[in-house]
């Protein structure tokens, strides 16, 4: 039923697909390929900038990135807002199906520090997945959790500053941006890694 749009599909990939190995953190694999039982040393720098991060530390475009789905339908969204409450990050958006065909919206919320700081210049901090008929819209508040907004340093520690705010279909398709003041924070209430 996918195939012949009966059913719209509503998956989204869960990682990016490079356009080649020249994308990838290590193009050639270490090691003697003329003997497999050799071991070898692998050390990885890229630290947390992995999948859609090392595509944006690199300025690259993957072939497909994380988030990518397919649709028999469009969507819009407008209104991108961010306000906090009681130190939580509440981020809200309308969102219209604007096609002939109901389907499934999967907003992703993106988010990082103007200034930089992190391992890569966002981080999804938020989704959601939204059944529309054509022509109907829909507001929707998601709650971001605070670790998602902190780096570990001796805790979890939110920085005061700046964040900007993107609204996206997929890691590289930003439709609506914006940015907001954060209060530090230090995290209490989480484990310790």
């Amino acid at each position: 039923h996918v195939l012949t749009g009966v059913v719209n599909p509503s998956g989204h990939l869960p990682i990016s697909f490079p356009v080649d190995e020249s994308q990838l953190p290590r193009p050639v694999m270490n090691g003697d390929p003329a003997n497999e039982t050799t071991p070898f040393k692998v050390e990885y720098q890229e630290g947390a900038a992995v999948g859609y991060k090392w595509h944006d530390t690199q300025h690259t475009k993957p072939l497909f990135a994380f988030g990518h789905g397919l649709s028999y339908t469009t969507f819009a969204s407008s209104g991108l807002a961010g306000h906090v409450i009681h130190g939580r990050l509440t981020v809200e958006f309308n969102l219209k199906n604007t096609g002939t065909r109901a389907g499934m919206a999967v907003p992703q919320l993106y988010g990082g520090p103007v200034g930089g700081g992190w391992e890569a210049s966002k981080r999804l901090i938020g989704w959601r997945k939204i059944a529309l008929a054509p022509g109907q819209s829909t507001h929707i508040a998601v709650q971001i959790e605070p670790r998602m907004l902190a780096d570990y340093e001796a805790g979890w520690v939110i920085k005061r500053g700046n964040y900007r705010i993107e609204l996206a279909e997929s890691a590289d398709r930003v439709v609506q941006s914006t940015e907001l003041p954060l209060a530090g924070q230090r995290l209490t209430n989480w484990p310790k890694h």
